[in-house]
């Protein structure tokens, strides 16, 4: 079963592989399942623990999987970046 979410994610993600924000290697389905379970498996954690730093190491795994594709710079919105360069 396909989740909304997760589809908009990958098609954002094959958005910026067009754009070459993301090397033609990367697969946008397979990043965004990545992305979507390392979120999903993060709130679960934080929510059972009762503490945000799952999430926070959930989320930083996510980006440098994304990151590792990058084919430019790439900041993370939620420390103070500016998002990547347009």
């Amino acid at each position: 079963m396909e989740i909304r979410a997760e589809r908009h994610l990958a098609d954002g993600l094959a958005s910026m592989r067009a754009r070459g924000l993301l090397v033609r290697e990367a697969d946008p389905e397979q990043s965004a399942m990545v992305v979507f379970a390392a979120v999903q498996g993060g709130l679960l954690l934080a929510r059972t623990r009762q503490d945000v730093e799952p999430l926070r190491v959930a989320l930083d795994a996510a980006y440098r999987q994304l990151r590792s594709f990058g084919g430019q710079r790439l900041t993370r919105p939620w420390s103070g970046g500016r998002g990547a360069p347009g």
